[in-house]
């Protein structure tokens, strides 16, 4: 294969890679964005684009000819992202993407070895004929009575009270999506229902054509026990769109958090949708005067090298960072528990003398007696690695720590093997004694 060469486009010659950029962000590119291209000889075979946001850069589309694939092209392009990041002299780059189940390990590889945090899951679309509907449970589910039916109302025609909540919740950073405004197409208004007992906003659901497709972007459901409520405007807003809107062949619907996604699996099930899952990803590429405190370029490059041989071992790891503190690290421990923490801390100023690395885990201990705190420590001192990590009672805690001093000379196997991995796994042995 002939040298690869990246090359950013400008104007006009932004054309050459159209072609290779996702054709939902193409418009935005065109506008104001960063446009890649990777040339092998004279052809384009492989293009990367990225938008600012929010302080730093998003790449938004990377994508290789599948010829090119597996041969450092990605790779190449995410180097010169970070290079055109710096000489923009913004600290950070985020990266979003999506893909299905069987491509996510690869591109999570890609990211993770050029630098990147662990990548985190967010929305998951699922994709099907709407004929494919009649085969799966969600067909087998009754008609809704018409008792159910009166409370079913168009989101333009709420009630005051109604109209108010639902309004505070696309407000909502978290549940914006649930906004009409906000929907990643044309809003389909009769097919956008909401579901009103008494003045209590229920359940909504918002609907669009997105390419030319019936797209579910919002479906919202306030508790569990209205659950019956969402299903009830989903059946209505396909009956109402198989009669109003029979040109589309296509839905798409978009599971915002867990809870959503299980209910669009149950209702799925029979059927066999293609799923799409969005993850998110950031590396920080220079040194910025806030939050990040001095020093922290060496710690930045340990972080980098853990996140990814943690992401190996199957540990995920959070890069966490507020203003005017240490950033650190955050591992789960137990599902639902406490996460553990790790800092790392520069000695010797910019000489690097070597690296302080400090993590820790706190157990919340409610409502017991000093005597009780006392017993548990005692127990977690015995427990597996007795000795090695050092259990201390606070005032409405125990907190398991150890401190291990690093030389200037990075042994990230050694620090994950005998240092990190040892103290999460009593740090789960731990949260078990609590939690018995």
């Amino acid at each position: 294969m002939d040298e690869i060469l990246i090359r950013p486009l400008h104007g006009a010659g932004r054309g050459q890679a159209e072609p290779l950029l996702f054709r939902s962000q193409q418009a935005a590119l065109r506008q104001n964005g960063l446009v890649l291209a990777a040339f092998c000889g004279d052809t384009v075979c492989g293009a990367a684009g990225a938008l600012p946001a929010d302080g730093a850069l998003r790449l938004v589309s990377l994508f290789v000819d599948e010829p090119y694939r597996r041969q450092g092209v990605a790779a190449a392009l995410l180097r010169e992202v970070e290079a055109q990041v710096r000489a923009m002299g913004l600290p950070q780059v985020t990266a979003a993407y999506s893909c299905a189940p069987d491509q996510a390990t690869g591109l999570h590889r890609l990211f993770l070895r050029q630098g990147y945090l662990l990548p985190e899951a967010g929305e998951t679309l699922y994709r099907l004929p709407l004929a494919g509907l009649q085969g799966g449970y969600f067909a087998s589910l009754p008609a809704p009575s018409a008792e159910t039916m009166a409370h079913i109302l168009p989101v333009r025609s709420l009630p005051a009270q109604a109209a108010a909540a639902y309004a505070q919740l696309c407000q909502t950073e978290a549940l914006s999506f649930l906004s009409m405004q906000n929907a990643p197409g044309k809003v389909l208004p009769s097919l956008c229902l909401a579901y009103v007992h008494g003045q209590q906003l229920c359940a909504v659901l918002t609907v669009c054509d997105a390419v030319s497709c019936l797209h579910i972007s919002g479906a919202y459901v306030a508790q569990a026990a209205w659950g019956k409520a969402l299903i009830a405007l989903l059946q209505t807003a396909l009956r109402t769109a198989q009669q109003k809107y029979p040109q589309y062949d296509t839905v798409t619907v978009t599971a915002a958090n867990t809870a959503g996604g299980r209910l669009i699996t149950r209702l799925l099930a029979g059927t066999s949708p293609m799923l799409q899952t969005a993850y998110q990803t950031s590396k920080l590429v220079q040194l910025v005067d806030e939050p990040v405190p001095p020093g922290y370029d060496g710690v930045l490059a340990r972080f980098n090298t853990l996140t990814q041989e943690l992401a190996a071992r199957g540990v995920a790891s959070r890069l966490v960072m507020t203003e005017g503190a240490l950033p650190y690290l955050e591992l789960d421990v137990a599902e639902g528990g406490q996460p553990a923490t790790l800092y790392y801390q520069a000695l010797g100023g910019g000489d690097y003398e070597g690296f302080r690395l400090s993590a820790m885990v706190e157990f919340p201990t409610g409502d017991m007696d000093e005597a009780q705190q006392e017993a548990l420590c005692a127990r977690m001192d015995e427990t597996g690695s007795a000795g090695t990590f050092v259990p201390e009672v606070q005032p409405d805690c125990i907190r398991l720590c150890n401190v291990l001093l690093e030389p200037p000379a990075f042994d990230y196997p050694k620090v994950i093997d005998e240092f990190i991995l040892p103290f999460l796994a009593q740090a789960a042995r731990c949260a078990a004694l609590v939690d018995g």
